[in-house]
């Protein structure tokens, strides 16, 4: 993490040069478009002239976007970092969790509370002589037909189901070593997990999830701020297209957003978009659904779809492709060379996709430098640390580096990599960007840092 740099609170919003949710774009004519946020204030003393000068550049770049859209997503209420362990990815064929380096080296797995030996990882994981035969060689973050990522507030419920039935299958087996578990069973489980899924988070009208958040939204998701929203408002009003663009179901999204933006949330916005099917959304060309005014369709039809969308209409879209909405914009601002940005907190469909496929400026939106165990592995002062995690088996350490004691070795973890590679910024919430976009001063005395600032 050579090329990190840590950003404390009271920072502006500035210029770092870079090649280069429901979610949040961020679109504005600019000569270079490859731009992020920053404060940095270096621990180098050196180097500090250069942070600044770089602040500075970002600050106006900002100001000067054409569009900006939010993961709606992110109102939901924050996951406890001490119980789960976002990223890890779970081998539906060894019933592993694991959790991988930068170069998807897998550094700790575990079966139920077993803690898998190194020497077997080698031999499952690593010892193929050719790199493309080993079984995450084709791994890029996303579920295949074998891996899948506990990486969402979705998901990671799943975590203490799959650990509690590994843990009775391999009792019920009576081979302590986790060898003589029927596997069979745990690919019926993985199936029953699946159709819950589908039906939990699918079925807006009959499932439970559904229930209780509409009966009691307040119980899992956060207002916006009354700051926040002026904020989107202020960009709104300054020529910046504010874009919702979000996986989410159109009936989810109403609810959602209803209650954390306000009744009049869709004014909010220049232009809505539910079930977009991010990442696909960036890399496939796909036609829009016009559902109209109306968030609660009782089907879609051929007449639906459109080849066009237009800002400032009553209507909500559904599904649709990044490169209709490129060409909206250009339409409306009779410019050719338009500068985006997007901001999400899903690391593979709201910021490796838009980079990879577009080229577009990206802000992660990352929890875990919020903690403050994370924090002092950001600042270098440690290597890495082993974390409370799910129970004390569970050392699963820093979400962004992995020590080995023993060898005396440091890792950069895979979702670190794909942040740093894949974000020009990683902020902990939307709020912070809101709270600190216009402003210019720096808080040197505090030594939490509320983004990092990649370069």
């Amino acid at each position: 993490m050579n090329n990190l740099q840590l950003v404390k609170n009271n920072y502006k919003i500035e210029k770092v040069k870079k090649s280069t949710g429901v979610g949040l774009i961020l679109m504005k004519h600019c000569s270079d478009r490859s731009t992020v946020l920053c404060n940095n204030k270096i621990i180098m003393d050196s180097i500090e002239t250069n942070v600044v000068n770089r602040e500075i550049e970002l600050h106006q770049q900002l100001k000067h976007l054409d569009c900006i859209g939010f993961d709606m997503d992110m109102t939901i209420t924050k996951f406890d970092i001490d119980q789960v362990h976002r990223g890890v990815i779970v081998d539906t064929v060894t019933g592993y969790m694991l959790k991988l380096d930068s170069q998807k080296h897998v550094l700790k797995a575990f079966l139920g509370d077993l803690q898998i030996s190194k020497e077997k990882i080698n031999d499952i994981y690593h010892a193929d002589v050719i790199p493309e035969n080993r079984p995450l060689a084709q791994f890029s973050g996303s579920n295949n037909g074998r891996f899948f990522v506990l990486n969402s507030f979705f998901e990671l419920p799943l975590t203490p189901l799959w650990i509690g039935h590994i843990n009775h299958l391999v009792a019920e087996s009576g081979v302590p070593d986790g060898t003589g578990y029927d596997h069979g069973e745990l690919m019926r489980f993985l199936k029953e997990a699946v159709v819950s899924f589908n039906h939990s988070f699918g079925d807006f009208y009959n499932s439970r999830y559904f229930r209780e958040i509409r009966e009691d939204p307040g119980k899992f998701v956060h207002r916006a701020t009354d700051a926040c929203i002026a904020w989107l408002k202020d960009l709104k009003s300054r020529g910046c297209r504010v874009c919702l663009i979000t996986n989410s179901k159109s009936e989810y999204t109403h609810l959602l957003m209803t209650y954390a933006y306000g009744p009049d949330f869709q004014s909010i916005f220049d232009i809505i978009i539910a079930d977009a099917k991010k990442p696909e959304f960036f890399r496939k060309p796909a036609k829009f659904y016009d559902l109209g005014g109306n968030y609660f369709p009782k089907e879609l039809t051929e007449e639906m779809l459109v080849d066009a969308v237009e800002f400032n209409t009553p209507t909500v879209y559904h599904n649709g492709s990044v490169q209709t909405l490129i060409e909206a914009v250009r339409r409306h601002s009779n410019k050719e060379n338009i500068s985006f940005c997007y901001v999400g907190d899903h690391l593979i469909g709201d910021v490796s996709a838009p980079k990879q496929h577009c080229k577009w400026m990206t802000i992660a939106i990352v929890e875990e430098i919020e903690d403050e165990e994370e924090i002092v592995v950001l600042q270098k002062k440690t290597a890495g640390f082993e974390s409370k995690g799910i129970g004390k088996n569970y050392e699963w350490g820093s979400f962004f580096c992995f020590n080995d004691h023993n060898a005396g070795i440091s890792s950069e973890t895979f979702w670190s990599y794909v942040i740093r590679h894949n974000a020009d910024i990683a902020l902990s919430s939307v709020e912070t960007l809101a709270k600190y976009f216009n402003d210019d001063k720096f808080d040197k005395q505090s030594l939490k840092p509320c983004s990092i600032v990649y370069n």
